[in-house]
């Protein structure tokens, strides 16, 4: 999910730089469950003024069921699965 925040652009020089340096491209946080990855990430977009998207709410609005729903009901791979589709659509390749 987009995070609802009204964006602003990056303020500092070294904001405004990184944003250029990213070029369009995406900040992918990747740790383990409980790591802070869309804490750290709501923050960094902000002060960015970039998008923050969340890939664990996109597959739970997309399933219609809690991350540990579709565990139960589908399995591990199938919930990671549905991450990689998520990157696949924004254009978040592997690697």
């Amino acid at each position: 999910m987009v995070n609802g925040a009204i964006q602003k652009p990056a303020e500092s020089g070294l904001e405004s730089a990184v944003v250029r340096a990213l070029g369009g491209r995406s900040i992918v946080l990747v740790g383990m469950m409980g790591a802070g990855k869309s804490s750290i990430g709501r923050r960094l977009a902000s002060r960015l003024g970039i998008p923050f998207v969340d890939a664990d709410t996109e597959i739970v609005s997309a399933a219609g069921m809690t991350i540990p729903e579709i565990f139960e009901k589908h399995g591990e791979p199938y919930f990671r699965a549905g991450e990689a589709r998520s990157h696949r659509i924004r254009g978040i390749k592997n690697g």
